[in-house]
């Protein structure tokens, strides 16, 4: 035995090696039981043979050294391989489950014969003895006792059950049925108490003849359902359907009436809810307990061992097959229309999940009330996906395929990234990401793992709320007075009051932190105060130095942050106290406002970012703050999102739970850039830490998706989006006319694309203007709609008054310009027209400080107000300025209001040179008062010169005045008062213009008739033929004169009319000579 000692060590070393290997296995695999499981119990058999390897091994060197030691080998090995637990069989398991399973299959059988033998019998004892067993000698008549009796039916289970029926037998309850019957019909059963049910109704039908007839009546009427009708008592309403086919099972009603009151009910159950699904669970019901009889349904996994076994399940024969395929057909119905919904269903719970997936790509988080409604079509699609799991199971019916749509991976970006990528992106190099996540274990340097901590902290708090409670404690926040600026100098004067030696000590060990730059020294500092000065007291001392850090410490956070993180191992209680102050301090200076503490706002989001990192801040609280930030995104705020964002954005933006969430902050900070006036410093920093944060690659990950068009359309866009200039006019031009006009479609983006001048550089305006003009020669009805776009294209912008189209609405409009300099098509009066609707068209919806409809007038005005006619700068023109001056200066004004006059005097410079470049000596006005009396001067001048009505013209001036000076030289196309005079007077004026044109009498004026009517002659030699007018009784007559030839009046004649054509002739000559020399210049 002394010599078997090394093989019993050897044996336990072996055991205690395979338990912590076994052990490491569990430990890795904690996350995944079901590969725990697995990976265990394989992991166990392997280790038992190993072990028995070992010891057959060290056995047999022993016997080896000792000659008298006697060692079997085989029986060794046959009784190890006996007695190890769970040694790999794949024979041995393989018989182990076939026999199980016919053993089940058996079983099932056996019980299934058993049940249906008793209610054959039950069933032959119900139908052929109705009414035998009534005695009326040993039957007593009590009243008493029989009220009681009907009472305790009213309230019938299980338990009652001897007493129920011993009362039968023993009271004579003929005259009481009627009572008795609805007892046991509006009875609330339960499914145990069926039993008991069926046998005291068996008891009354063997006992009184009358008692099945009068139940089934109360029965058909109780069942009845009307069409379309609601279950209104659903949990009695499934029991007594249960009830009521075992009443027919066990041969109480075996007429067919009864069948086709069961037929009926089912019907009515199922036709009537095939989209709503409310009685799913009667149905369900009906299945699990009366499906075998009347459905003659079989469990799915009996029906799959039988056919595998070739075992043939017994079937009941109490209920004929034609009912029974009825029944099953029914069910199968239902069940269809179960399995669409199901579809139905998941189909909208798939299209919802894309939905939020993108919604919260796009946005960072979705509403409440849509993960609400979400939630409640998963509870939805979980309640119909049970039911009909076990429907389909009970009944055989196959279940639906659910196929589910492949979802966009959301974190794609992040997940496609390996570790090293990972690592680089959001810590720079290993070292950084080993500091912020890999921390000295302290379980080695303590006994304890905990020391005095709060017995009430949570650990994870922050974890427990979500950002729709934080924006509901917004309102409610009631922020602490005390300002929050307890700096080192507080401090040290602290702690110089404190006389405790140990206090003293704690004091200089701390104020040692500040030294401790790298991470060994802060480790190490870390474990000593565990070790040392580990107190409640030395706890309350390191919050308050945590929280009067210096201000302008910056590289001091990380590593004191790191001393909380290796202490929040041992009491979390610290890193919460110290994460609540600071969250608390970035509150109050979020309420304050002020411009002032921008050290302290730095150093506390410096220090919530740091915490954030090491995990010791929630992330939800961070993105709060930072959300906070973006609500009021000005001055100090501004400085305090990017040293944030700078600080923990990428370890924010490269985490999957917080990344769209960041991404979307971040696209909301540059937005609020471009929006808002900041100064440059502003600018530069977001875009910095935009660029930082997120890759370039990420920026411009969109390529421009190319349209495709045909070949034609590409060529025309070519020649005038592309080629169009000075020297390629002419060329442009012929290329244009060679096209296939006669193609509607064709015709269509030729006109589409001249009708678009913002796809062309602006200087090259006026030279698509001169395309126009040479294809009007030729195609004038199309160039004519070119126009047409383009003034319905300005209506349009200034409907819509977008401020993505502003660049396009100049263009429009100086485009329009070039058509009347260049083109023939565009008359002064649709320039007037325009000038008037730009504002004048929709100007009481625009915001007050808008000034789109400046700069488009002036546009218009600086490209065609050099080629107006003399008539037209003398009198239309000039009163549009005056309206334009007082729309100028309405603007202005209300710029005036404002904090910034920036834009109104960029335009103040190109309002004045445009107005004096038309009226050189025009004054000016320079306040409101003077355009508004300017305006009211021009009503009144043309209510005098066309004669109409002062006095509601004048009323009329000052309510529109009172108004607003837009409203005045707006056209209000409401019903109103004021209008309804504007328009009486409009009609007084086109009336009295029309009588007097009748009163004037129309009259030849033949006396300006100066040049008599000369006939050619047949020849040179004959007389000339002249027509005289003469005036005889106030009457033009006509006399023909014969003069000769040769005469005066006949040769001067002839030769002014000689001198007429030598001019026309030579003028002629001058225009082809000068159409010729610019087109060879062109050439």
């Amino acid at each position: 035995m002394q010599q078997l000692s090394p093989v019993h060590f050897g044996y336990m070393d072996s055991v205690q090696v395979s338990r912590r290997l076994l052990r490491a296995v569990v430990y890795i695999s904690v996350s995944k039981p079901s590969v725990c499981h697995w990976l265990v119990i394989f992991l166990e058999k392997i280790l038992w043979c190993f072990i028995f390897i070992i010891l057959h091994i060290q056995i047999s060197q022993v016997a080896f050294n000792n000659p008298d030691f006697n060692f079997n080998q085989e029986s060794f090995v046959s009784s190890a391989m006996s007695t190890v637990p769970g040694v790999l069989n794949i024979q041995a398991y393989s018989d182990r489950i076939e026999n199980e399973e016919r053993e089940m299959l058996v079983k099932y059988i056996s019980v299934l014969e058993d049940k249906n033998h008793k209610k054959e019998i039950w069933w032959q004892t119900n139908k052929n003895n109705n009414g035998t067993k009534f005695d009326s000698k040993n039957l007593k008549s009590n009243l008493k006792r029989n009220n009681v009796f009907i009472k305790k039916l009213k309230q019938f289970s299980s338990e009652q059950l001897e007493t129920a029926l011993k009362d039968i037998n023993n009271l004579n309850l003929s005259k009481y049925l009627s009572e008795i019957i609805e007892a046991l019909i509006h009875c609330k059963l339960k499914v145990s108490d069926i039993s008991a049910a069926v046998k005291v109704s068996s008891e009354l039908h063997l006992i009184y003849s009358d008692f099945a007839s009068d139940y089934l009546e109360y029965w058909k009427k109780y069942l009845d359902l009307y069409e379309n009708s609601p279950v209104f008592n659903r949990h009695k309403y499934k029991v007594d359907l249960i009830l009521f086919c075992e009443l027919i099972i066990s041969g109480i009603f075996h007429n067919k009436e009864s069948l086709d009151i069961l037929y009926n009910t089912l019907c009515s159950l199922v036709r009537a809810d095939l989209t709503a699904h409310k009685n799913i669970d009667i149905i369900f019901n009906f299945c699990k307990y009366c499906g075998e009889d009347f459905v003659g349904a079989v469990p799915r996994n009996i029906r799959i061992l039988s056919n595998k076994y070739n075992i043939e399940v017994p079937s009941g024969r109490l209920i004929s097959p034609n009912f029974q395929v009825k029944v099953k057909n029914l069910l199968k119905e239902y069940y269809d229309s179960l399995s669409l919904s199901l579809k139905h269903t998941f189909e909208i719970i798939s299209t919802l999940e894309k939905r939020y997936n993108d919604h919260l790509l796009e946005k960072g988080d979705v509403h409440p009330d849509k993960l609400k409604q979400l939630e409640s079509f998963k509870k939805e699609f979980a309640a119909l996906n049970y039911y009909t799991d076990k429907i389909s199971d009970l009944v055989d019916f196959t279940k639906p395929l659910l196929k589910k749509t492949a979802c966009e991976n959301l974190c794609s970006d992040i997940q496609g990234m390996t570790r090293e990528q990972l690592i680089f992106e959001v810590w720079g190099d290993e070292a950084t990401e080993k500091f912020y996540n890999e921390l000295p274990n302290v379980e080695e340097y303590l006994l304890l793992t905990s020391k005095d901590s709060d017995p009430d902290f949570e650990l994870n708090v922050y974890q427990q709320v979500t950002e729709e409670t934080l924006n509901e404690e917004i309102s409610a926040d009631e922020f602490v007075t005390e300002v929050f600026n307890q700096d080192e100098e507080e401090w040290n004067d602290k702690a110089d009051k404190d006389e405790d030696k140990a206090t003293a000590q704690l004091h200089v060990f701390l104020n040692n932190l500040s030294s401790c730059l790298n991470q060994y020294m802060i480790d190490t500092c870390a474990i000593e105060f565990l070790i040392t000065y580990d107190s409640k007291q030395a706890r309350n001392k390191l919050v308050e130095y945590f929280y009067a850090l210096p201000r302008t410490r910056y590289d001091l956070f990380p590593f004191i942050c790191r001393f909380l993180a290796i202490v929040n191992q041992v009491h979390p209680d610290i890193a919460k106290k110290i994460a609540d102050k600071y969250y608390k301090q970035f509150r109050y200076l979020i309420v304050k406002k002020d411009q002032i503490r921008l050290e302290n706002k730095i150093k506390n989001v410096k220090i919530i970012s740091e915490l954030l990192k090491f995990k010791l801040f929630s992330s939800i609280y961070g993105l709060f703050c930072l959300k906070l930030l973006l609500n009021d995104f000005s001055h100090h705020h501004i400085e305090m999102a990017c040293v944030f964002l700078e600080n923990c954005g990428k370890y924010l933006y490269f985490s999957p739970e917080n990344h769209f969430r960041t991404k979307s902050y971040l696209e909301q900070m540059l937005v609020r850039k471009n929006n808002v006036i900041l100064d440059l410093k502003y600018k530069n920093m977001i875009d910095s830490i935009y660029h930082l944060i997120i890759p370039m690659k990420e920026v411009n990950v969109s390529p421009s998706v190319r349209k495709a068009r045909p070949v034609v359309h590409e060529f025309i866009r070519h020649v005038i989006y592309t080629k169009l200039d000075q020297d390629t006019l002419v060329l442009a031009q012929d290329l244009i006319e060679k096209l296939n006009w006669n193609d509607v479609k064709t015709e269509r983006y030729i006109i589409k694309c001249l009708s678009n001048p913002n796809n062309i550089k602006f200087d090259k305006i006026n030279i698509m203007a001169k395309l126009v003009q040479s294809l009007s020669e030729e195609y004038e009805e199309q160039m004519i709609q070119v126009v047409d776009n383009v003034l319905e294209d300005i209506r349009l912008g200034l409907e819509v008054m977008d401020k993505a189209m502003s660049q396009r609405r100049i263009a429009m409009v100086a485009y329009l310009g070039e058509l009347y300099i260049h083109c023939d098509l565009v008359e002064k009066d649709t320039i007037i027209t325009t000038l008037y609707s730009i504002i004048t068209h929709l100007v009481d919806l625009e915001p007050a400080d808008d000034l789109s409809r400046v700069v488009l007038v002036l546009t218009l005005l600086d490209t065609c107000c050099n080629y107006f006619p003399h008539s037209v700068l003398q009198k239309e023109l000039r009163y549009f300025i005056i309206y334009f001056q007082n729309y100028f200066l309405y603007k202005s004004q209300r710029w005036d209001t404002q904090s910034s006059r920036f834009p109104i005097l960029l335009l103040q410079q190109r309002y004045e040179e445009t107005i004096h470049k038309l009226y050189p000596n025009m004054k000016l006005f320079h306040c409101l008062d003077e355009s508004m009396s300017a305006v009211q001067k021009i009503f009144l001048d043309i209510s005098q010169k066309y004669n109409l009505n002062l006095g509601k013209m004048n009323c009329l001036i000052s309510n529109h005045i009172q108004d607003s000076p837009c409203e005045a030289i707006s056209n209000n196309v409401e019903h109103t008062e004021e209008g309804d005079a504007l328009a009486e007077a409009y009609d007084q004026l086109v009336s009295n213009s029309m009588k007097r044109r009748a009163d004037v009498s129309v009259n030849s004026h033949l006396k300006d008739i100066t040049i008599p009517v000369i006939k050619k002659p047949q020849n040179e030699m004959e007389t000339q033929f002249f027509m005289l007018i003469r005036k005889a009784n106030h009457k033009p007559m006509l006399k023909e004169i014969s003069v000769p030839s040769d005469s005066e009046i006949v040769t001067t004649f002839k030769s002014s009319q000689k001198s007429w054509e030598d001019e026309m002739y030579h003028v002629k000559q001058i225009t082809l000579r000068y159409n010729k020399r610019i087109q060879q210049e062109s050439e």
